[in-house]
């Protein structure tokens, strides 16, 4: 079974542990931790010298780990196993599987580069709506329910330094495949920490 399940919505905030690394914590709608992704913390990162862009990522979560290696195309392995990828294409991204099937397409986001959210339409190879992956560029973008949800398991340390992103929210239509499940999990990482957001051009 996928870290997601059943859940159509799970919600990233990002924040650093003590020793500089990014931590990435994926939430359900009534603010209960699902998975937690901590970054593999290199000589930069440890000194304060990195701030997202490329990074190695483990995911742990209902008993399954995700090895999420982000860059320009981001390599995502479960339990050791290659899953899929995330692959940039200049203004959009597509998400497939180990094979090369192509599972989703992330679509630019239609809106102002100041806008504090941006939310990425998520569609199936056939067009299908699937949900929206949605940058949070900003703290403003989060509403005040979501900080109230997540103030009693908020760990302070590392709260007040820099971070790539505000977080990221995943909202599905319906649920999907277990591979595009986990894969979307591993999407919140990928988004939140490169980061990664797209904006139309017209």
């Amino acid at each position: 079974m996928s870290i997601l399940g059943d859940q159509l919505e799970l919600s990233a905030r990002v924040s650093r542990a003590k020793n500089n690394t990014l931590v990435v914590t994926c939430s359900g709608p009534g603010g209960a931790d699902v998975a937690v992704g901590r970054q593999k913390g290199g000589a930069a990162v440890l000194l304060g010298l990195k701030n997202g862009g490329k990074g190695s990522y483990t995911v742990t979560g209902t008993g399954t780990e995700l090895g999420v290696e982000v860059a320009a195309t981001t390599r995502v392995t479960r339990d050791g196993q290659p899953l899929g990828s995330i692959v940039g294409e200049g203004t959009s991204a597509r998400i497939e599987s180990a094979g090369g099937s192509v599972l989703a397409h992330v679509n630019p986001f239609r809106g102002e580069r100041a806008d504090a959210a941006w939310p990425h339409p998520l569609t199936s190879p056939d067009g299908k709506q699937l949900g929206t992956l949605t940058l949070m560029r900003t703290m403003q973008a989060w509403s005040l329910q979501a900080f109230g949800y997540w103030a009693a398991t908020w760990e302070m340390t590392g709260l007040g330094l820099k971070t790539p992103s505000a977080g990221a929210v995943l909202q599905l239509s319906a649920p999907v495949s277990d591979i595009l499940a986990d894969l979307l999990v591993a999407a919140l990482v990928d988004v939140t920490t490169l980061p990664r957001g797209y904006v139309a051009t017209t």
